[in-house]
């Protein structure tokens, strides 16, 4: 349409129905008759609100006795509250502690009582330090004590007995932010008590893959990084066959002064959680496709020379740490690879003050089982943790103690003579950066962790690891040798597992 034929609006003398559909004298009236109540109301306002002043006043003359004593009661002080360990009255918290009274003392007794002098300790009688479930349940049962160690394996069973208390009411009722315990170790403990938190361990430990910088250099081989396998760790050990210094033979991987075959590839296996028997109990697992390749590469490395296999330390023989230093070939700068636990930082700095050792070193999380398992992360271990029973006498003063465990102090306290542990809680003044970094930026599968600590908790389990390492032992020259293969080396140590099997089945049938 064209805009001349649009234009017919202008020329009436009020606006169209078509907007808002009232013309302009319609709108005009309507706004007269606003303006006029708007007035009314105004004159309403001023008798209202000076009735309503006068109530304000004659309200203040009648309730004035009342209300002096809500002011007054508003600016009197809160009453100071009674502390949960008297500064007066002595505390004594009995202590459930594996290791025994001097080493509670020491490690956490002696400074918390500097900070509550009236806080004693007693210690629970038999402790079942190496207890099946079932102990610790009656343990905690008869002993009723305020603060225990506990097999982590074992927190779902005895906090679904309602034997534990829930520290997750207790960190809220103190506004205690839970992201101040390391992720992984309080994701670990959450899962094994089904979503709850009904303890805390205040250290964990893992396995790492320590290599020399220098000697990757020396022999031109490229250093190692991120996470590895098995089979690239193995691959990349084999590359310094045949090396040598100073006349003594170099390895790309060893083990310490732990050097023997079986011992090491039994280590490994169980580092990576592999089965040993089958969920029906019956059948063993020790043929399995990992396990053979796992012996594989152990026995072609000792073959051929680039695994550490030197005489270590020998059985019940007892040695200076200068001595056991010497029998390790990475402490001796002839190893470019070594798998140990995260306190083997330790060894190095003492290998550094007693036999000279200066090489630089780094580390890698401990390798993975295959390319599937590298992106799960590595296991972590949690022996054990601390919990509050929920028949303690005082949970109140007992928290106060774990709270203390696990604060930064204590952390920085621990750090100072043990410096190589790793802590669940950061320490607030150590600095940031340090050997153990690599441990607190793994990956840290918690399935798996779980897992193997119920594998180290189970006796068919730990029998069969145990006969695995036996047998190997027995074995090792044939293996070695090329006169006995690993598969079959292997398949008849699982008719031999299968018989342990049985024999267990049959004792835990006639167990009252």
């Amino acid at each position: 349409m064209k805009r001349a034929e649009r234009d017919w609006e202008s020329h009436l003398t009020e606006t169209p129905l078509g907007t808002g559909g009232f013309s302009m004298g319609t709108i005009r009236k309507v706004k007269e008759r606003i303006a006029v109540q708007e007035r009314r109301k105004k004159k309403k306002i001023v008798p209202l609100a000076a009735a309503a002043l006068v109530a304000v006043i004659l309200a203040a003359v009648v309730f004035r006795s009342e209300i002096g004593s809500t002011l007054a009661s508003w600016n009197k002080p809160e009453p100071e509250k009674k502390p949960v360990i008297s500064e007066t009255e002595t505390t004594t918290l009995k202590i459930g502690y594996l290791s025994g009274a001097d080493d509670f003392m020491r490690k956490y007794g002696s400074p918390f009582v500097i900070r509550h002098p009236m806080a004693r300790f007693s210690y629970s009688a038999n402790v079942p330090k190496m207890g099946s479930l079932e102990d610790y349940r009656e343990w905690i049962e008869n002993e009723e004590p305020d603060l225990v160690q506990i097999p982590l394996g074992y927190l779902d069973e005895l906090s679904s007995a309602g034997l534990l208390t829930d520290l997750d009411a207790l960190l809220l009722r103190d506004g205690i932010d839970e992201q101040n315990f390391y992720e992984p170790v309080r994701r670990t403990i959450r899962e094994a008590g089904a979503g709850k938190l009904y303890g805390m361990a205040d250290k964990f430990s893992a396995y790492g893959l320590y290599y020399n910088r220098e000697l990757f250099a020396e022999f031109g081989i490229p250093e190692p990084s991120g996470s590895l396998t098995w089979e690239e760790t193995m691959g990349l050990a084999a590359r310094f066959a045949g090396s040598e210094k100073n006349g003594d033979p170099v390895y790309g991987l060893s083990f310490g002064y732990r050097p023997g075959l079986s011992l090491n590839a039994v280590t490994v296996g169980q580092s990576l959680g592999l089965g040993t028997y089958a969920p029906d109990g019956l059948r063993s697992t020790l043929s399995s496709k990992a396990w053979t390749g796992l012996w594989s590469s152990f026995v072609q490395g000792y073959r051929d020379g680039w695994i550490g296999g030197e005489q270590g330390m020998e059985q019940g023989k007892s040695y200076p740490m200068k001595e056991l230093y010497k029998l390790d070939p990475f402490l001796n700068g002839r190893s470019a690879m070594t798998f140990q636990p995260s306190d083997y930082g330790s060894n190095l700095a003492g290998a550094r003050e007693m036999i000279g050792f200066d090489d630089e070193w780094a580390l890698l999380p401990a390798p993975a089982l295959d390319e599937s398992a590298r992106s799960g992360g590595q296991a972590m271990e949690i022996g054990y943790v601390f919990a509050i029973p929920s028949r303690s006498s005082q949970p109140d003063a007992a928290w106060e103690l774990l709270k203390y465990i696990l604060s930064p102090e204590q952390t920085e306290r621990q750090t100072r003579t043990a410096p190589y542990a790793l802590y669940t809680v950061k320490a607030e003044t150590v600095d940031d950066s340090g050997p153990q970094d690599a441990y607190y930026e793994a990956r840290y599968d918690t399935s798996l962790s779980l897992s193997s600590l119920k594998q180290k908790a189970d006796p068919a389990y730990q029998a069969l690891l145990n006969l695995a390492y036996k047998s190997g032992q027995e074995r090792e020259r044939d293996l070695l040798n090329g006169s006995l293969g690993v598969e079959p080396f292997l398949e008849q140590l699982d008719r031999e597992a299968e018989e342990t099997l049985r024999t267990l089945a049959a004792e835990k049938e006639t167990r009252p």
